[in-house]
């Protein structure tokens, strides 16, 4: 495994394989090592899988803002380092991010693939509309006091205790620690995504506003958890509407939030058949899409 550093960026990566790249992005509270499991199974398939360390968690620079524009020209700006063009793959935080990408950068990106959080619009309409989701997602409202939720994110047992509360899995001890580590080393600035760009603000209406008016024409795969104890699989329903390409969604059982981790062999599998196989063009709505 190569890390692969872009000072210019403030980005740290880890790297394995040979053949098409596959950008892996991870969410919050999380490192790129989650994806380790599935990068490998992709990189026995033919791929290289680029993993950064998101804006915001070291050894990646902890400065802001963090505000999905400039995340995501980062991001975009990475690509254009790695090849002409690259596969992307976003999870929790990760899939905010690329839908960010893929809409001011798509001449940059090949395909792409969602995990967790669908597509912005989607996941607002239906959140504001489900008193179930609004409590799940109380945490967000915690994210935006000050100092408080710092002193929380970069103990051990917290995050061990969000992973618990998210996913059925038990995650790795090792993992956890690296994660809370992390944060602190960065003095939680991972919260600056939720600060940034769910507050009313500029940003946010900036954002919305090109998701309204421009659907994702990459085409796209959408991968979901049946136990996500933080989203609910329901809160994905209706987002075919904004993607202009090959579209589909799939629901894995026994696997959470971090699907990655609980589900690697699906979730690696399911990439590996959306990315790797390129000229398997899907239909834009399969049998078994669960959108209606």
């Amino acid at each position: 495994m190569e890390r692969l550093r872009f000072d210019h960026l403030g980005v740290e990566a880890l790297a394995l394989g040979t053949g098409p790249t596959t950008l892996l992005l991870h969410g919050f509270p999380d490192l790129p090592t989650s994806w380790l499991p599935v990068a490998e199974r992709l990189a026995r398939n033919g791929g290289r899988c680029v993993l950064p360390y998101m804006p915001g968690y070291p050894p990646s620079s902890p400065e802001g803002p963090l505000d999905v524009d400039i995340v995501a020209d980062r991001i975009a700006s990475l690509a254009a380092e790695l090849a002409p063009r690259v596969h992307l793959v976003g999870h929790d935080w990760g899939s905010v991010v690329a839908q960010g990408a893929v809409l001011r950068h798509p001449e940059r990106f090949e395909r792409l693939a969602l995990l967790s959080v669908p597509h912005v619009l989607t996941f607002l309409r239906n959140t504001l509309r489900s008193p179930r989701q609004l409590a799940r997602s109380r945490y967000m409202a915690f994210f935006q006091l000050p100092w408080l939720p710092e002193r929380r994110v970069r103990d051990a047992a917290a995050i061990e205790a969000i992973y618990r509360r998210w996913s059925p899995g038990s995650p790795p001890r090792a993992h956890i620690r690296d994660v809370a580590d992390a944060i602190a080393r960065g003095e939680g600035a991972p919260l600056g995504y939720y600060r940034a760009n769910l507050r009313p603000g500029p940003a946010l209406l900036r954002s919305l506003r090109r998701a309204r008016r421009t659907p994702i024409a990459a085409p796209t795969l959408y991968l979901h958890g049946a136990e996500d104890g933080c989203i609910a699989p329901g809160i994905a329903r209706g987002q075919r509407r904004h993607f202009a390409g090959p579209f589909r969604c799939d629901v894995l059982p026994a696997a959470g939030h971090f699907l990655q981790l609980d589900a690697p062999r699906a979730v690696a599998d399911a990439l590996a058949r959306w990315l790797l196989s390129p000229a398997q063009t899907p239909p834009k709505r399969p049998p078994h899409d669960r959108e209606r």
